[in-house]
């Protein structure tokens, strides 16, 4: 991803605005943090993009993506990570609209199963589809029952 950005020319963002030449002005700099963002945004898998909510710069962005491939770039140099360890990192990496579900799994029992915490968070997450289409379905339903007047 990187590469790309230096492909584009707009990787100085990442830095962060303190690392902002003094040259540069400040549209400049909003219009690379932009192009920046939405190139990341647009190469993302769909999963990722959930963690990304509310998150607006560049550089918060880069500092998420971080955090999230941490775990992996631990297991690939070897390190051990139980299955608890593995499941409170997912858990942590979770967007906030996820808070209920994980103060519930933290505080349901002594030890945390990866496979139960992954089983919750797609359960939660199909839950959320579910609730969200039945929203837009009664919400069709509504302006359709107020164009042609129907129940009046």
């Amino acid at each position: 991803m990187k590469d790309l950005l230096i492909q584009q020319g707009v990787h100085m963002a990442l830095e962060g605005k303190a690392k902002k030449p003094e040259k540069m002005s400040n549209d400049t700099w909003v219009e690379m943090d932009e192009k920046e963002t939405t190139s990341i945004r647009l190469n993302m898998f769909d999963e990722l993009i959930h963690n990304m909510i509310n998150v607006d710069t560049i550089e918060d962005i880069w500092k998420k993506l971080e955090s999230l491939y941490m775990v992996r770039q631990l297991v690939s140099c070897g390190a051990n990570l139980e299955d608890e360890d593995q499941a409170i990192l997912l858990l942590a990496s979770l967007p906030s609209l996820y808070n209920h579900l994980v103060t519930m799994m933290l505080y349901k029992k002594e030890a945390l199963d990866l496979e139960e915490v992954t089983g919750g968070i797609l359960s939660h997450q199909k839950m959320r589809k579910t609730v969200d289409d039945e929203s837009q379905a009664k919400g069709l339903v509504a302006k359709l029952e107020h164009k042609c007047d129907i129940g009046r």
